[in-house]
């Protein structure tokens, strides 16, 4: 029989040294382990998880293995000590033996040998075993944990070089087509100039040999005229015509190399476009061999390069956030705030910047008006959208301290908000201060404020496509404010400026809209102005001028709500599908997912983009998290 069925499998002490106790189930352990584990007079077996009954929390009362007892028993008896063939009785601790020895061996060994009895020597070695199987058990642990981030190291690299090898490929493509293109054009330019210029040319010549024989006839008559004496009166008679003849020819007026010198300045002209060229692409080798020397680079080749972008390859790593999940949060807004109460489902958050905000402190004056000392704040603030408790509480991101708060009374009056939504920071021409959009969704509108005051700046609406506005952001490019309603599934272009001038000048005004006809939930914007919608399982590109869709990504099963970009436009997406955030590269690939199962219905996700920090809005859990 093997030995380890002699043994107590949780401590691994031999039934020869322990009594083996007989379980319900049919498995057996020793009666220690029994009682280090009963519960409530119930025994769940380690091996099939099956509970045994005893009458008392006292695990003698169980039957003994008398069996498996009698068979260790027996198995410690049979090792006989090899030297006098009898049974071993004690174990001899000098550091050149260390072994079983029988009575004999005692007799010939001097006092210089120590010995213990087995049972005595068993139990002390093995606990030493024991500290030594944790000290294993450790180092097996680090192996492991280093084994698997090699593991993830390579599936890094891999998926790294497969980015690094497409953008490589893309762009040589960009480069291959470019030259193409510009080879084509360079090609057409010198083929036109020729055809025109040789056209002009070949209308010079026909009109010269047109008046090259007449020219000839004359001179032939004036030299036979003037040789021959004989016809000195026709020479006489003729004079005058032949010197009118003679002046007319004289006086012709041609330029017959005019033309091609102005070919010869357009081909110089090519020539040197296409000695530019060399430079450029000169200049391109010289930028592909920083990049084979893995230096870090973010620049366009030249101007004429414009369409040609060489970015960086770097990216930002979230490994570390995927394996820690929601444990690696650094800090957690709500559910209580000081002073303020609790968060009651937020939907969405906008980080302002601290020199978009002012501290404003109030203090009473000796007529006890109230004056307003204002100064620059020195700490972001998060803007949450606070929906039912129908206001939008700032919060000091850093010391996580209630700055101030909008709304507050449900309501339609202006000012006041029947479940606030969607928010962003946005920066109106004609107005002052940089001011907070928020969606009032029940409301059916928008309403802008004054971040420094508070104060109500503005509302606007549309009677047919907002309804139940859902989420916002602001375009710097051309200064319109995007809004998604969810009632319509439309998304509206409205005027950002306030009295521009002009058609739709009005702040708010309706410019267009943009029908997808799929069910949306989310929107951003990237720095070139592209609309990024989310849209169930999917999320669309939209170009931002066309607004038609220019690609689409997703993960099936997900259920994506709000969105954004990080500044490697990576784009990151809540998913209430699986309470998590998706994280996918700038062409729409799967990089990972972190706090699976971890969040309540997130309906949010922004990255700050100077600290690099994301923020999650936990819906269900009404709070926020910063990682």
């Amino acid at each position: 029989m093997d030995d380890f069925l002699l043994n107590c499998n949780i401590c691994y002490e031999s039934f020869s040294e322990c009594v083996p106790k007989i379980l319900s189930c049919g498995h057996t352990m020793c009666v220690e382990c029994a009682q280090r584990i009963v519960n409530n007079k119930k025994i769940s077996c380690p091996t099939c998880k099956q509970n045994t009954t005893l009458t008392s929390n006292n695990t003698e009362t169980l039957p003994t293995n008398f069996s498996l007892k009698n068979m260790a028993e027996d198995k410690g008896k049979n090792i006989l000590c090899k030297e006098h063939v009898k049974n071993v009785v004690l174990f001899c601790e000098h550091p050149q033996c260390m072994k079983l020895i029988c009575g004999d061996c005692k007799l010939h060994r001097d006092e210089n040998h120590p010995f213990r009895f087995i049972e005595e020597a068993a139990k002390i070695y093995r606990n030493q075993l024991l500290v030594k199987v944790e000290s294993v058990q450790s180092t097996l642990k680090k192996v492991s944990d280093e084994a698997k981030n090699i593991n993830n190291s390579i599936h890094n690299l891999q998926k790294d070089r497969k980015i690094a090898e497409r953008k490589v490929k893309d762009t040589m493509n960009d480069l291959r087509d470019w030259i193409d293109k510009r080879e084509a054009h360079l090609l057409d330019q010198i083929s036109s100039s020729s055809l025109h210029t040789f056209t002009i040319l070949q209308q010079q010549f026909d009109d010269l040999i047109s008046k090259e024989k007449p020219i000839e006839i004359l001179q032939h008559q004036l030299i036979q005229n003037i040789s021959d004496e004989k016809l000195q009166l026709s020479l006489l008679d003729n004079l005058t015509q032949y010197h009118q003849q003679i002046d007319q020819i004289t006086n012709l007026n041609f330029e017959p190399h005019a033309h091609s010198n102005e070919h010869l300045i357009e081909l110089k002209n090519i020539s040197s476009q296409t000695e530019r060229m060399k430079d450029l692409i000169s200049n391109f080798g010289e930028v592909v061999a920083k990049f084979n020397k893995d230096v870090d680079f973010d620049e366009p080749l030249n101007d004429s390069f414009s369409t040609i972008q060489i970015s960086s390859l770097q990216n930002r790593d979230y490994t570390q956030l995927s394996q820690n999940g929601i444990q690696s949060a650094k800090t957690v807004f709500g559910p209580e705030l000081e002073s303020v109460g609790r968060l009651n489902q937020p939907h969405s958050a906008a980080i302002i910047p601290k020199e978009c905000i002012s501290n404003v402190s109030e203090t009473s004056s000796s007529t006890s008006q109230q004056q307003k000392k204002r100064k620059m704040f020195q700490d972001e603030v998060i803007a949450v959208s606070d929906t039912l408790n129908n206001r939008i509480v700032l919060i000091e991101k850093t010391t996580a301290k209630v700055h101030s708060i909008i709304g507050g009374n449900q309501g339609n009056e202006l000012g006041s908000f029947n479940r606030p939504t969607g928010v962003a920071l946005a920066k109106c021409a004609g107005y002052p201060n940089w001011i907070l959009l928020c969606c009032d969704s029940q409301n059916n509108r928008v309403q802008a404020f004054d971040i420094d005051t508070g104060k109500y700046v503005h509302h606007f609406t549309h009677a047919d496509y907002m309804r139940h506005p859902l989420a916002i952001a602001w375009n710097q490019q051309n200064a319109q404010i995007v809004v998604l309603s969810k009632e319509t599934n439309s998304i509206t272009l409205h005027n950002g400026y306030q009295n521009a001038g002009g058609a739709n000048s009005e702040f708010g005004a309706f410019v267009k809209v943009i029908n997808l006809g799929v069910e949306l939930f989310g929107l951003t914007l990237n720095s070139k102005g592209n609309i990024f919608v989310s849209a169930v399982d999917k999320v669309h590109i939209l170009d931002s001028s066309s607004h038609q869709i220019m690609k689409s990504f997703g993960k099936e099963g997900s259920h994506f709500q709000g969105l954004c970009l990080d500044k490697y436009d990576n784009i990151l997406v809540s998913d209430k599908g699986d309470r998590s955030i998706q994280i996918f590269d700038p062409q729409g690939n799967f990089l990972t997912t972190f706090g699976k199962s971890g969040f309540e219905n997130p309906t949010d996700v922004l990255v700050d983009f100077e600290t690099g920090e994301i923020l999650v809005v936990d819906q269900g859990n009404s709070r926020l998290m910063l990682f």
